[in-house]
């Protein structure tokens, strides 16, 4: 009796209350939307520095910002109260609140559905429910709000805040279709939807699951920002800060008045949190521009210290992987589904299951084939996946990657692979200096020599034409050459080329028997000229050669140089002019499509070098421009991470079906194992999870004869790409070889998917003619449990553009999983340590005396080389 009499108290004071908030918000209107009062406050804050602070570029660079923190704030708190008033804000059908937007849905009560039955929200948000009355927000504004009804005012609010960050327009979608009245879009980026039966506008606290509220280090950030000069002379086109949002965004100017003129409808910017080291994106709000606005460049040139290191920084996700929300929900869907899904029943399941996750991309030798479809996936695995992908902020990475941000922190460097095939020559700056310009200028100084050597106008010291080359380096200025000639070994028209990478003297000694001073060229391929490897090999080399030829003089016209030294080179006695360079912005492991390529140039021709670097360029676009969910590397990095992360795979095989890729396993070992060894996360935390995988391999049919045992029916989970070309380049007894070779391939992808049931198993052995008392013996031992994920890529042929294509599309999934696990995949200070250690045991070698200063192990083996070396057997 009291409860009910209380209720009705309560539901009596409802029209009286609602009556004074529509008092209030006109007479707030009247008071608040003064655009005479409200234009110059903003002005005053965003243009005269109220706050007394003191920002313009100059201290945004140097980082003396006075008192930035406090002038955002204070920024904010202007903006809150007047922005709307000015026309800067948004139009809405209804209210808005200090820290949030309201919408209403144009919908009749009778046609939404309430939404706190409908399955599909438990899957995207969290539902509360409480009475209509205990949370009343009190939102300004409110001139077009509806009349409620009675019945409304009675009954209890559902609201379901959706668990996932996102914009206001998401937000809008998202709850129509769920069925809601109403939403309230937070400035977080927290989404409520509003059920029918609420008072509007809902719950004013956000309670979404992984977008949390503000707090007092918030930082504004511009995703464009006014050039500031002192003398605002001339016009300056606005930078933009690329975020990796979609909205498009035209250029802002100052005028000669050094007011700012907004050439735009719309500007956006962001805000962000940080927390100790974790630095993310929570939200986008929308400023209208009117063409009478009071300036702003304050507002356009804001930035502060930390903006400054997020510049440099280049935002990826730097939260671990195991508190990321979206791999959160991954692990839940491996949990619950994708670990027990059977590959063989998702195929009778789903007959277009090829189709669906299958993709092909164009190239001049015809489509390349690019199957996914034998992996232990469903649609809910790769929506996840794709989730996981942009919370990681991939194709904003990306996007600094191709631009030339720098990347690569740990050394300060860009990593610009990309621009040597920049075949479109689409401009690019760094530091000042066009790069595409200065690639094209030592691509055509390869192209001269490689002409010039095939044409056999480069003579040697006798006056004979070149017929051998040699390549002296180590790691990626040797691993990559080697496998690439070796791949288009078919497409010779140059020099035999050997490659010298090991300090072992047996590799120089070996390759030394098959050639002649005369006509062999030596490319000696140091960046430094200081590698020692690298350089003890070339030093051999030349006084090999200079035993032979005995004038010095002649080294200027059998030796090369792939490096930036000039004094060192000539040093060497090495003419600069055959000297050609790169740049500290490619990386070793990425480094065959520059100088490091002269090798392959030389071999294969200038022509078919082109060829390689178009098919590569072609894959860039690809990366580039498609969608992540028809984009080849970057799903093949996502597969990756679902085995090692979820799944506990260790290792990734390459398996090329082709002899002539031979080697590309051994390439990647270096490409993939020496980007993504990391324990260190960018934030210099360490990993709580996997990272790089031990990759290796062997080409078809070798393979299967050597390792396809563990495959089939070991302990151990092992992804494994299957690589293969349509047509053969030897055609050996009416392609014969080949269709066996194909044959094969697609077998062992049917095999390790399907595996053999028992019941299949006893068939076999019953119409095999076996006994009945031996079957079950042997029965257990012929079970393949299958369900082993393979991806498929079928090439037309191994061609210069189709290998161009492949090797960039492995590098660009290499980056994709460097940046999910928050690593630097482009330093490698991993070799440092042992190559130190090396040259002080060098010197502990030439000493007489016992070694003592290691561990013992270290010691003994120190000892016991010293002393066999001493002895005459």
């Amino acid at each position: 009796m009291i409860q009910n009499e209380m209720v009705a108290n309560i539901i009596g004071w409802v029209p009286l209350l609602v009556l004074c908030t529509l008092l209030q918000d006109l007479l707030q209107a009247a008071l608040d939307c003064n655009e005479t009062e409200c234009g110059p406050r903003v002005s005053k804050c965003m243009l005269l520095k109220a706050c007394n602070c003191s920002i313009n570029r100059d201290s945004i660079l140097h980082n003396n910002c006075s008192c930035c923190n406090e002038c955002i704030q204070c920024l904010d708190k202007q903006y809150m109260q007047c922005c709307a008033c000015v026309g800067l804000c948004n139009p809405h059908k209804e209210a808005v609140h200090l820290n949030s937007y309201v919408d209403r849905f144009d919908q009749d009560d009778e046609d939404i559905i309430v939404f706190d039955k409908v399955a599909l929200v438990n899957k995207v948000g969290t539902t509360y429910t409480f009475p209509a009355l205990r949370e009343y927000s009190f939102d300004r504004r409110g001139q077009n709000m509806k009349a409620l009804r009675r019945t409304h005012q009675e009954t209890n609010c559902t609201v379901v805040y959706l668990d996932k960050c996102m914009s206001h327009k998401q937000c809008s979608r998202q709850c129509l279709i769920l069925g809601a009245s109403m939403l309230r879009w937070f400035h977080t980026g927290c989404c409520e939807c509003i059920g029918h039966t609420c008072l509007p506008y809902g719950s004013t606290t956000a309670r979404c699951k992984y977008c949390t509220d503000f707090d007092n280090s918030l930082i504004l950030i511009l995703r464009q920002y006014i050039y500031v000069r002192q003398d605002y002379s001339d016009c300056k086109f606005v930078p933009k800060l690329n975020l990796g949002f979609s909205d498009q965004l035209t250029d802002i100017v100052l005028s000669h008045q050094g007011w700012l003129q907004l050439q735009v409808e719309t500007v956006a910017y962001i805000w962000v949190i940080r927390r100790r080291t974790e630095l993310r994106t929570v939200a986008i709000l929308q400023l209208r521009a009117l063409k009478k606005i009071p300036p702003m460049i304050t507002l356009l040139s804001l930035a502060s210290q930390t903006i400054k290191g997020i510049a440099n920084r280049h935002i990826a996700n730097e939260m671990s992987l195991h508190k990321d929300s979206a791999f959160i929900q991954l692990q839940q869907h491996f949990e619950s589904e994708c670990k027990f899904l059977k590959m063989v029943d998702l195929f009778k399941q789903d007959p277009q299951r090829f189709q669906k996750y299958s993709l092909k991309m164009d190239t001049p030798d015809g489509p390349i084939l690019f199957d996914y479809s034998k992996n232990i996936i469903n649609e809910e695995t790769m929506k996840r996946l794709f989730n996981l992908a942009n919370s990681r902020n991939v194709l904003n990475m990306r996007q600094d990657m191709f631009s030339g941000k720098k990347i690569n922190f740990t050394e300060g460097r860009a990593v610009l692979h990309t621009a040597l095939r920049n075949v479109n020559n689409k401009p690019l700056t760094l530091d000042g200096q066009n790069v595409t310009d200065d690639v094209n200028n030592v691509l055509e100084h390869m192209r001269t020599f490689c002409d010039q050597v095939i044409r056999g106008t480069w003579k040697g010291y006798t006056g004979e034409a070149i017929t051998d080359v040699v390549n002296i380096g180590i790691g990626g200025s040797d691993l990559g050459p080697l496998m690439v000639t070796e791949a288009l070994k078919h497409y010779q028209v140059g020099p035999n080329v050997h490659f010298v990478s090991n300090i072992d003297g047996t590799h120089l000694a070996e390759v030394l028997k098959k050639i002649k001073p005369e006509t062999t060229i030596f490319i000696i391929a140091s960046k430094t000229f200081t590698t020692q490897e690298t350089i003890t090999n070339a030093t051999s080399a030349k006084e090999w050669f200079l035993s032979k030829a005995v004038n010095p003089a002649a080294v200027a016209k059998h030796f090369v140089a792939l490096s930036t030294n000039g004094p060192k080179v000539r040093e060497f006695g090495i003419d600069e002019n055959n000297m050609f360079g790169f740049w500290d912005w490619v990386g070793g492991r990425y480094s065959l499509w520059s100088a490091i390529g002269l090798s392959i140039a030389v071999h294969i021709g200038f022509d078919n070098f082109s060829q390689l670097l178009k098919g590569a360029s072609a894959a860039d676009e690809h990366f580039l421009n498609e969608p992540i969910e028809k984009n080849i590397p970057i799903i093949m990095a996502l597969l990756g991470v679902l085995y090692i992360n979820c799944f506990k795979a260790e290792t990734h095989a390459l398996l090329p079906y082709d002899q002539y890729l031979h080697r590309f396993a051994a390439y990647f070992q270096q490409g993939d194992m020496e980007s993504n060894g990391k324990f260190m996360m960018r934030d210099g935390n360490r990993v709580d999870f996997p990272t790089g995988p031990i990759v290796w391999g062997e080409p078809g049919t070798n393979g299967q004869h050597a390792f396809y045992q563990l495959l089939h029916q070991g302990t151990r989970l092992v992804p494994c790409d299957f690589i293969a070309p349509v047509k053969s380049l030897n055609p050996i007894r009416q392609n014969l070889h080949h269709d066996i070779l194909l044959s094969n391939f697609v077998a062992q992808t049917e095999a390790l998917m399907k595996g053999k049931t028992q019941e299949e198993a006893e068939k076999e052995l019953k119409d095999s003619g076996m006994s009945a008392d031996k079957i079950p013996e042997i029965l257990p031992h012929k079970v393949f449990e299958g369900n082993r994920p393979t991806n498929s890529i079928v090439l037309p042929k191994v061609s210069p553009f189709t290998l161009g294509t492949l090797i960039a599309l492995y590098e660009h999934k290499i980056f994709v999983q460097g940046i999910i696990w928050n690593i630097n995949s482009y330093d490698q200070w991993g070799v440092e340590l042992g190559k130190q250690l090396a040259k002080v045991i060098q010197k502990e070698f030439e000493m007489s005396v016992e070694c003592s200063s290691h561990d013992s192990s270290t010691n003994g083996i120190i000892n016991f080389i010293k002393k066999e070396k001493r002895t005459n057997r």
